[in-house]
Formats: C-alpha cells, structure tokens, sequence
C-alpha cells in the first residue's frame, strides 16, 4: 500500500512538472502576411506577453529570394527591439532582445528593403515569448 501511494505521488509530481514546463514555454501564433514593397510594412496579430525576455519569429517562407527586417513593437506601434537589427528568410530562426514587460500586447512588425519591387509574401511562427 506505502509503495503504491509513493508511486502515485512520484506520477503526480511529473506530470505537474511537465505541465508546468508546457505552460512556462509560452505559445507559438500563426502568420501569413504580404509585406508590400518599397519598404512597406505588415504586422502580425497582437498577443499578450507572459514573460519578460526573448521574442521569437520562425520564418517557414519568405517569397522569393528576399529578406525581410523584423521588430517588436507594443500594440500602439512603439518599437521594443532594434528596428534594423534582425532579418529573415526561408527557414529562419531568430530571437528578438526587447524592452517589454509581461502582460505587454505586442506584435512582430515586418518590412521589406526599400530597394524591393515586389510585394513579398511571408508565412511562419512567432512568440511574444520564447517557447
């Protein structure tokens, strides 16, 4: 009986362990956007920020062969990170430093090169936080 209720509680605390660690890694939001160009901007949904720390974007795709410049910013268009600091393209990982603060309504904001004569369409991941 002593053996069977430790088992039970050695279950118990791993599986609150694992949920814990599933509800401290935040969450992933879809997004598929067209950045217009000549240095146009779109930006994703707003989302509220449960951590301080990292901002992550996972870029699936990135039309063409162009990168594109990607940014924090609160939901009232302040920028949080560098605006010219990271880019992105097909298959690419990256993590915004920010000055943001948990419970922040934050976007990822996405520009094109002045340079760029086509609109250029982007679809991926992205996470106020860093799961």
């Amino acid at each position: 009986m002593r053996r069977r209720v430790v088992g039970m509680l050695v279950g118990f605390s791993l599986l609150l362990v694992l949920a814990s660690a599933g509800a401290a890694a935040g969450v992933w939001y879809s997004y598929n956007l067209t950045v217009p160009r000549f240095g146009g901007e779109a930006y994703t949904n707003n989302a509220r920020k449960l951590y301080t720390g990292y901002a992550s974007v996972w870029a699936t795709s990135v039309g063409g062969d162009y990168t594109l410049k990607v940014w924090l910013e609160r939901y009232d268009g302040t920028d949080l990170s560098c605006t010219s600091c990271y880019r992105i393209s097909d298959n690419t990982r990256i993590l915004i430093s920010n000055t943001s603060y948990p419970t922040d309504l934050v976007h990822v904001t996405f520009k094109t090169d002045y340079t760029t004569p086509v609109s250029v369409l982007t679809y991926g991941l992205w996470s106020p936080d860093n799961p």
